[in-house]
């Protein structure tokens, strides 16, 4: 025995003691809670031995339940793929106030404050300010006690010190051009008595390329063709200091409730129709890593394939996520019609708003989807987020109707829903979907610059296959792809989780010029983009969002239904409901540069709607003509534009 299964034992038998006081009809799913939640997991953070023990905790979970290995003849349920790490224990970070007189005191990390994002590599020192209005406040940070001023201040300075009561957690790095630090109410009042002076931040951190394991195992199908996904991310974002940052929440609900349904369909006498693939994933939380790798992995091998995700659940109601136009409908109906029976409340939110594991299935043009408690997002990522803070019988339900909708539906197939292009408009069904399935196939093997002309063995019809439109949750891979490009990462309240683009750059190829089966590489401009499509949501309530389009195509023309206000010499158009009894959005018309591009906002909140039979989720706009008027004069989303459209 190895010292990882003693360490797992000794876990083991100090819960189950302290469990064995108080009975629970919830008890398999506390204590995997439990576990992985305790002091030894240490917030599970990818590559750390908190991260390893709880590997090593699924993995015999899985062994247990009887899961067979993905691979034929492998003898471990672990998946290696290389993980971008950022070794925190190596990292610099280093705040300090100097008064006047040249006085230094160095703030504590996760005491005194903690850095919303992290930099590979930042210095500098600069005067502070508590005033907005400071004719020296863009060279300078800014010192705020709430978030009534922070837009103001974060665009006009240098970076922004804001009072928080308990610290967020992230792992991004470099993903905002200047710092955000949350501080606590003591710095501030310390500040305050300093009054002015300087702040001196210094952070670095190096990224290197480690080992990492996903855990997986199967109960084979009658059909080894067709698989149904279940998986949940076992990963969290570790420590700061003293404080473990626990994620009960997010997500070690969501593997207690994974193993719960394993063990169910594992000791099931049925036969399933397909294979039942139970997947723990790693990196989650540094770019949904771990599911990058496999995701395309289970494309290649399967014919037919689903996947359930489960994030950070801890009661109803719960929303299941994921994007319009991208997921099966049936698959929506199937799943929501077994929760109801169960009397789950819930609500589907295709926004493409909340990314998780499933957002790589679904850019491999896979039915994805994930179930997550709504509302989630000021609960996790604090030290707050605990298993006190979990309602066990919404749990129980959750998992009882997962499992009652694979036993119903296993035997059923439901074909991939996402947009493709429309060469090929008038073939029959038969030969559309031997086009659908290999042109989905294909374009999902593609970078968002690649391009291939290729012909389909089944009907020996050619085609150019391009991933022109595309979708970045992970804002790091949008940059690689255009680092010029500027935008505000956050307006106001409301952070950004997307961007979409649409670039025509296959629009100059000429295909008579191409090899067939060679991949092309493509340099990309912002000259060939149709569309930008940034996202936000709101920080305080995840169903509050603001939507910003940049467009270069000509606006459609006028109707009856717009009215045009004006606004420091500026003409806004907007746009209401068909009997006009609210306000859609508005847009006008920025030249830069010559060009004229469309700019168009949506400002709401996310509603539940009754549609052809079943819930669904869209945009109640919640803009008046004064909200409009707050927009463009108060949050400047004018100059916020301009800056993103200069960089083109």
């Amino acid at each position: 025995m190895n010292l990882r299964s003693i360490l797992i034992g000794s876990i083991l038998m100090t819960i189950f003691l302290v469990g064995c006081s108080q009975e629970s009809d919830y008890g398999q799913l506390e204590e995997t809670i439990k576990i992985l939640t305790s002091d030894e997991m240490d917030g599970r953070l990818t590559g750390t031995k908190g991260n390893d023990l709880a590997l090593s905790f699924i993995e015999e979970k899985f062994r247990e339940i009887g899961l067979e290995p993905l691979i034929a003849d492998a003898e471990t349920l672990l998946l290696q793929y290389p993980h971008k790490f950022h070794d925190l224990e190596k990292a610099k970070f280093q705040i300090q106030m100097i008064s006047d007189s040249g006085d230094a005191t160095d703030m504590i990390r996760g005491v005194d404050y903690l850095e919303r994002t992290g930099y590979s590599s930042y210095e500098k020192t600069l005067p502070f300010t508590f005033d907005v209005q400071s004719p020296e406040i863009e060279q300078a940070y800014v010192v705020v006690k709430d978030r009534n001023s922070f837009q103001e201040a974060f665009e006009k300075s240098q970076g922004v010190f804001i009072v928080e009561e308990a610290f967020s957690k992230s792992l991004l790095i470099d993903t905002v051009d200047k710092p955000i630090i949350q501080i606590s109410k003591d710095v501030y009042n310390r500040l305050k008595k300093i009054s002015s002076g300087q702040i001196m931040i210094n952070m670095s951190t190096e990224e290197e390329m480690i080992d990492a394991f996903n855990i997986a195992g199967k109960i084979p199908g009658k059909d080894n063709d067709n698989a149904i996904v279940l998986s949940a991310h076992f990963d969290h974002v570790g420590t700061v200091g003293d404080s473990i940052y626990r994620g009960a929440i997010d997500n070690a609900s969501g593997v207690a409730v994974l193993l719960e349904i394993a063990k169910a369909l594992g000791s099931s006498p049925e036969e399933f129709d397909s294979d039942i693939i139970i997947v723990a994933f790693n990196g989650e939380e540094s770019g949904l890593q771990g599911s990058y790798h496999l995701a395309k992995e289970l494309s290649d091998k399967y014919n037919s394939i689903y996947n359930i995700n489960l994030d950070s659940l801890y009661k109803a109601p719960i929303s299941i996520v994921s994007r319009e136009g991208e997921v099966s409908d049936d698959l929506l109906g199937d799943l929501i019609s077994v929760l109801k029976e169960n009397s789950v409340d819930l609500n589907t939110d295709l926004s493409g708003g909340l990314t998780s594991d499933h957002s790589n299935f679904l850019f491999n043009h896979i039915n994805a989807l994930t179930i997550s408690s709504q509302n989630v997002t000021p609960k996790i990522h604090h030290p707050l987020d605990t298993i006190e803070e979990i309602d066990f019988p919404s749990l129980l339900k959750i998992t009882d109707s997962i499992i009652q909708f694979i036993n119903d539906c296993h035997h059923k197939e439901y074909p991939d829903s996402h947009d493709h292009d429309h060469d090929h408009e008038n073939l029959s069904q038969e030969d559309e979907e031997i086009h659908s399935e290999f042109y989905q196939t294909e374009r999902a093997k593609l970078n968002h610059n690649e391009y291939v002309y290729k012909q389909n063995p089944k009907n020996d019809i050619y085609y150019f296959i391009a991933n022109e439109d595309y979708t970045f949750t992970d804002l790091l891979e949008f940059k690689k792809y255009y680092p010029k490009i500027k935008y505000n990462p956050i307006i106001d309240e409301y952070h950004i989780n997307s961007i979409s683009v649409f670039n025509l750059y296959s629009e100059g190829i000429d295909m008579g010029e191409l090899e067939e089966e060679k991949v092309y590489t493509q340099e990309l401009s912002s000259d060939d983009v149709l569309l930008f499509s940034f996202r936000y949501s709101s920080i305080n309530d995840e169903k509050q969002k603001l939507h910003v389009d940049i467009s270069k195509e000509t606006s459609r023309e006028n109707t009856e239904l717009d009215e045009v206000m004006v606004i420091k010499d500026i003409p806004y158009t907007l746009l209401y409901s068909s009997n006009k009894d609210y306000l859609l959005g508005f847009s006008y018309h920025q030249e830069v540069n010559g060009l004229t591009y469309v700019v168009s906002i949506v400002k709401g909140e996310e509603v539940v709607s009754e549609f052809e039979g079943r819930q669904t989720t869209g945009m109640e706009t919640t803009l008046t003509k004064e909200g409009i008027r707050g927009l463009i004069e108060d949050i400047k989303i004018h100059e916020f534009v301009q800056k993103t459209i200069k960089s083109f």
